[in-house]
């Protein structure tokens, strides 16, 4: 018959079925000849791991469903290797995970007790397989794997889809009766076929020797070896188990079985091996009609016996065997007052154990119940708590509780009526828990006691505890304990109070309170007069007393008090009310809470930032017993106290206000506010001056009082309150430069009267503000559209901005004033640029490649910079070049900012990621640091704004006599400074700083300020020293000789500072002499140009120096010489032919002339350059010049026209000629004029 198959599960239902299901293994089945797959009858799964079995046919089948090439059946699964099928008469290996060349059996190994177990390694057999699609239809396949974690293999088969008949043999695991350890034990295994068709023929039954335990067991009968077993029909096997020592043993029981996975059918069997029990510990206890025994459970035992020895008398068996499980028995046989023996023995399987210790038991009176159930409590000082109905627990070994929501008890276990001292380190205890818990040190007295028979729950009992309430933190109270289960013993108790005043002001009465007694025992209860006691009980009076000298059981009466509270805050006393119980009186808790105005605020405390005032308190320690809803901040300026209201913080913590505008000389005081009125103020503080902020925009400016400060305080009145963005301090500290609505600003903020500020240019949205050290300039980086970053300089107060280079960004300046170091956009070196109009890269910073961020510091040391996003690090470079040293960091930063005294740097990122790094006087970098004390949020670009020293604008170049001025007028009186030039020595100075002799060169003065709090601050400016006097040179006359009078000088200097005036000399020598001294007529001269006189017959050697503008003198020029000549009367007529002749055309006045050959003139002389001076015309001759008796040269004095006093150069001497120089006519009929010579020395 076809039966219907159960809807498929998805892979989740799935593994929460495999999570439920507790279907015990069974072995395979469906042994036999195999056939063709057919139409459906039947589904059969069957699974056996470790003889543990489980077995599923068509009717337990949940789900067949196929998902990523693996058959989910029930909790069952089958894959092939990864990218294949399942395919007819195919073998595949089972590994842990599928793989190309593995597949995976899923949930078909278990241990013994039931674990799920990996399948490792096997093998799966597929006899036939179909699919609809990649859906698998029908299949026949077995398995046998090795199982992980488990001593154990599985095998297996699956029918799905199946119609041919099946035998199906699913033995039950067996377990053997318990053993001792010297007896065997038998049981027996039992084979049915519940299938459809006859197996075939079993072999015979063994133990498999693959599990440690079967050494213990034997088959004893084999009733199915042989046998081919029809549906329904049956076949056992006996199997014997003996172990000498205790504990489990598990075994297997293999019937060999022909067409069954593995080849055989499997059996578990499990078998227990004990020893005999221990003796039981044994506690006597009163039950209300006999004599009770308790034990606890005896593990092990199957049976135990109670013996009794009464006096004089041997032992005796009293109770017979009971059940194993017993633990306790009653004696009622034991008459009343009568004393017994008692011992215990525990038995088993394997023998019995040794008696108990012996205990005494007498048989207390026969007590009866009543209907008393109550728990009074009565602890001094405190009203009295009493309930009337608990629940009994256990509350561990020998105790039990007796338990209600408003109190417990802890009590022990006890033997019997009698007196126990009880305590923390007594054989008792006896603790409360109720309003206080703790353990009662003292005694304990119980009247009445008894169990019931089985020792649970308290019969009847009556006791009293008395005695100090002990806790973990010392002694408390005295406290008397009434209890009563079930008792006829009356209890005398009342119920009084407690009372709460409520909130009443300090100084006024209350309204009447009425404390109510109420008696809440057994029996009428005896009242004296009632009076208040404890530490306040000043402030109560009774009013009226409606209580009577006795209180019936039940009944109530009410005392009415009034209070008076003489201060502010919770105070509590106590009724006290005579009585007859057995404490002697009993109280009333009495509290009034008194209300009047809080206390001042603590923790108060002022500080100021540059421009204002940041104030913090917190709650009163008193509030008045009255909600703190504000505080009053009291301003006292000029005599005057102004008032303002701030609005408490939330959940009571720090409140803040801040003074944007204070007043000079102002000081604040806090007072708190509550429903009374305001209370007395704190002392008044005048506010703690601060020289460092940490000025940031948050949308508008504000200033954090460093590194103290509690809360942002905005920059005075008058600068913007929101759209502020990039911004920088001034190296001072006394001004901020900022970026709001589109323009560059720039406000003083630095004192209590902020000015107004001042509108520098209209720039857009600019970055990386700078100031320049001198306060004279801004520069900052900007974008337009279509081009990288570029940096502009702009002059104060409202210059107009100069575009310096682009493809750079971040902008820090130079201590000369005259460079800026700035970050290549394009991740290159660190750049050196002039801070000028296309500013010129003047170098770059080795080993600075990447970095994104610039900062010199303010003592002209350091360059500052980040780097790396990937590995983010702030490095420092020596200004004058060097390694770098560096330390890393959690973010990058995107701004470096110095502390004034340059030993810090702010970092910051972006809102809420900043920090602080120490940096020594070597340089080295300290590690990352928090910039407040406490977690602040909501910073936006914090720039370091510090009071600090400053050194306005100075020359780029100067003399060696130095004088550099600054001003320390921003820090407080008292600042002392001390200077220093490069690396020298630090010494104190004054302004101006003054040093002469300076050597020539770049150089870098650096002033320190320490202010009287200990404060220092630094500040630096970098200059070069001009030594060097200027080259000046003489340019003119440009001619060597000359027959004119008057000579005119021209000279000219070079120098880097400027020339300021000039120094002129000549000296001159006679044709036939040495030079004379110089002689200076022009001395400081500022002209260039200047006549001198000169005259004939002389050479004149002209020189200059100059001074620059800086007062340094340079070396004296080279000589400039030339010469004025002879006239021809000084020629001696060496020969008879010469003719003087006169004119005014002829040098002096005068000329020697002849027309004849060979005619001559002579002159000492002294000299290497030679000029004569005659006439030239068209029938002019030629004469020949001898040095001595050397021939030198012949003057051709011939020409197209007619020329006088022409200068004609003779060849210049190698060495200096001195002797005589003669002149002979070189031509015949020809005119020789001759009308002077010039010498030259040079």
């Amino acid at each position: 018959m076809r039966r219907a198959r159960k809807p498929a599960l998805f892979r989740a239902a799935l593994a929460t079925a495999l999570a439920a299901i507790t279907i015990p293994f069974i072995a395979h089945a469906a042994f036999g000849e195999d056939t063709a797959l057919g139409v459906v009858t039947r589904d059969i799964l069957v699974v056996d791991s470790s003889g543990t079995k489980r077995i599923t046919d068509n009717t337990e089948i949940t789900s067949a469903t196929t998902q990523d090439g693996e058959l989910y059946l029930s909790n069952v699964w089958f894959g092939p290797p990864l990218g294949q099928r399942l395919a007819n008469g195919t073998t595949y290996d089972v590994a842990a995970q599928r793989t190309a060349s593995a597949g995976l059996i899923g949930n078909v190994c278990r241990t013994f007790d039931n674990q799920v177990a990996q399948a490792k390694s096997g093998a799966l057999t597929v006899d036939e397989v179909k699919y609809d699609g990649d859906t698998i239809t029908s299949i026949s396949a077995s398995w046998t794997v090795e199982c992980e974690n488990a001593p154990t293999t599985s095998q297996g088969f699956v029918r799905l889809a199946d119609d041919r008949p099946h035998p199906l043999v699913a033995p039950a695991p067996v377990t053997m009766p318990e053993a001792g350890r010297t007896d065997p034990v038998q049981a027996t295994v039992t084979l049915t076929n519940s299938g459809d068709a006859a197996t075939g023929t079993l072999g015979a039954a063994t133990v498999d020797p693959a599990l440690a335990g079967g050494q213990y067991y034997d088959v004893a009968t084999d009733r199915c070896a042989g046998k081919s077993l029809a549906p329904e029909e049956t076949c056992t096997v006996d199997v014997v188990y003996q172990r000498g020592t205790a504990g489990i043993s598990r075994a297997r029981i293999a019937v060999a079985a022909p067409g069954y996975p593995g080849g055989r059918i499997l059996a578990a069997a499990t078998g227990r091996t004990i020893v005999a029990p221990t003796a039981p510990v044994v506690t006597p206890f009163p039950i209300l009609t006999g004599q009770g025994l308790h034990w606890y459970v005896v593990m092990n035992a199957s049976w135990l016996q109670v013996e009794r020895r009464l006096p004089g008398e041997s032992w005796q068996d009293v109770s017979g065997r009971i059940a194993g499980t017993a633990t306790n028995w009653a004696d009622r046989t034991l008459p009343v007052g009568g004393t017994a023996e008692y011992r215990v023995t525990a038995g088993n399987a394997d023998g019995a154990s040794p008696p108990s210790a012996v205990v005494t038991a007498t048989r207390q009176p026969d007590v009866g119940t009543g209907t008393v159930t109550a728990l009074s409590v009565d602890t001094d000082g405190a009203a009295d708590q009493v309930v009337t109905s608990f629940e009994e627990s256990s509350a561990g070994t020998h105790y039990r509780m007796l338990r209600s929501p408003a109190l417990s008890v802890t009590l022990p276990e006890l033997p019997g009526p009698g007196v126990y001292e009880i305590g923390p380190e007594a054989a008792y205890q006896v603790s409360i828990r109720s309003t206080l818990g703790c353990s009662i040190d003292g005694t304990l007295r119980v009247d009445q006691l008894a169990y019931t028979d089985d020792f649970w729950p308290t019969a009847t009992m009556a006791a009293t505890a008395d005695g100090v309430c002990r806790t973990d933190s010392g002694d408390g109270p005295q406290m008397i304990l009434e209890l009563r289960v079930h008792s006829a013993r009356p209890l005398v108790a009342i119920a009084s109070g407690p009372v709460d005043a409520g909130r009443v002001v300090v100084g006024q009465a209350s309204e009447p309170k009425p404390v109510t007694i109420r008696n809440t025992g057994s029996t009428q209860v005896q009242l004296g007069a009632p009076t208040v006691v404890g530490t306040t009980a000043g402030d109560w009076a009774i009013q009226t007393n409606h209580c009577p000298a006795a209180l019936a059981v039940g009944a109530s009466c009410t005392v009415d008090l009034v209070v008076r509270p003489s201060a502010s805050g919770t105070h509590t006393a106590q009724l006290e009310l005579p009585d007859n119980t057995a404490r002697g009186k009993h109280h009333a808790a009495l509290t009034v809470t008194g209300v009047g105005t809080a206390a001042a605020p603590v923790n108060f405390k002022a500080v100021g930032t540059l421009t204002g005032v940041d104030l913090s308190w917190d709650p009163p320690t008193d509030t008045g017993q009255s909600e703190v809803t504000g505080y009053t901040v009291h301003r006292l300026a000029g005599g005057t106290t102004t008032t303002f209201e701030v609005a408490a913080a939330a959940n009571g913590t720090t409140s803040r206000w801040t003074d944007s505008n204070p007043p000079a000389g102002a000081t604040y005081a806090v007072s708190s506010r509550n429903q009374i009125g305001d209370g007395v103020p704190t002392a008044a503080q005048t506010p703690r001056q601060t020289s460092d902020v940490l000025a940031y925009s948050n949308g508008g400016l504000y200033q954090w009082s460093w590194p103290d400060g509690t809360q942002p305080v905005p920059v005075g009145s008058g600068t913007p309150a929101q759209d502020v963005g990039e911004m920088a301090a001034s190296s001072d500290g006394r001004y901020l430069a900022y970026v709001a609505d589109g323009a560059l600003w720039t406000v003083r903020a630095d004192s209590r009267a902020v000015s107004t500020p001042v509108r520098v240019a209209s720039v857009g949205t600019v970055w990386d503000i700078a100031w320049s050290p001198d306060r004279s300039r801004l520069a900052y980086a900007q974008t337009q559209p279509g081009e990288d970053f570029c940096v502009w300089v702009v002059t104060l107060p409202s210059g107009d901005p100069v575009k310096v280079r682009c493809g750079v960004r971040q902008p820090s300046w130079l201590p000369d004033l005259q460079a800026l170091v700035v970050a290549d956009t394009h991740g290159g070196a660190l750049q050196k640029v002039a801070a000028t109009a296309t500013g010129a890269v003047l170098g770059t910073y080795a080993g600075t490649t990447g970095a994104t961020t610039t900062a010199v510091s303010p003592d002209g040391r350091w360059i500052a910079y980040a780097s790396s996003p990937f590995a983010p690090k702030v490095g420092l470079l020596p200004l004058v070049g060097g390694v770098a040293q560096s330390t890393s960091l959690s973010y990058l930063p995107g701004k470096l900012y110095w502390s004034p005294a340059a030993d810090r740097l702010l970092t910051w990122a972006h809102t809420d990621t900043h920090g602080l790094l120490t940096v020594a006087a070597d340089g080295k970098l300290g590690p990352e640091a928090s910039l407040f004390a406490q977690y602040v949020e909501g910073i936006r670009a914090p720039v370091w704004q510090g009071l600090s020293v400053q050194i306005p604008p100075t020359a780029a170049l100067t003399g060696r006599a130095v004088s550099i001025p600054f001003d320390v007028s921003a820090l407080s009186a008292g600042t002392s400074t001390v200077c220093r030039l490069d690396s020298g020595a630090w010494a104190p100075c004054t302004s101006p700083y003054r040093a002469t002799s300076v050597n020539g060169g770049a150089h870098t003065f650096a002033v320190k300020a320490t202010e009287p709090s200990g404060r220092t601050v630094v500040g630096s400016r970098s200059f070069t020293v001009d030594a060097t006097g200027p080259v000046a040179r003489v340019t003119g006359p440009a001619y060597q000789a000359t027959v004119a009078a008057t000579a005119t000088l021209t000279v000219s200097a070079t120098d880097a500072s400027g020339v300021r005036s000039y120094d002129v000399r000549y000296r001159r020598a006679t044709s036939a002499g040495p030079y004379g001294a110089y002689v200076q007529p022009w001395t400081g001269t500022t002209a260039t140009s200047m006549n001198l006189a000169v005259a004939a017959g002389y050479e004149y050697c002209a020189s200059v120096r100059a001074t620059d503008k800086l007062g340094n003198v340079g070396p004296w020029s080279a000589d400039r010489c030339f010469s004025r000549p002879l006239d021809d009367r000084s020629f001696s007529l060496a020969t008879s032919g010469w003719t003087r002749a006169t004119g005014a055309t002829f040098y002096y006045g005068t000329t020697t002339q002849t027309t004849a050959y060979g005619k001559a003139l002579t002159r000492t002389v002294q000299g290497k350059r030679f000029f004569l001076v005659a006439t030239r015309c068209p029938t002019c001759g030629s004469v020949a010049v001898y040095a001595g008796n050397r021939y030198l040269s012949t003057v051709n004095l011939a020409y197209p026209t007619t020329h006088k006093q022409v200068l004609l150069g003779l060849p210049v001497q190698s060495t200096l000629f001195s002797g005589t120089l003669k002149l002979v006519s070189a031509s015949t009929g020809k005119l020789v004029q001759i009308d002077g010579l010039a010498v030259g020395r040079t």
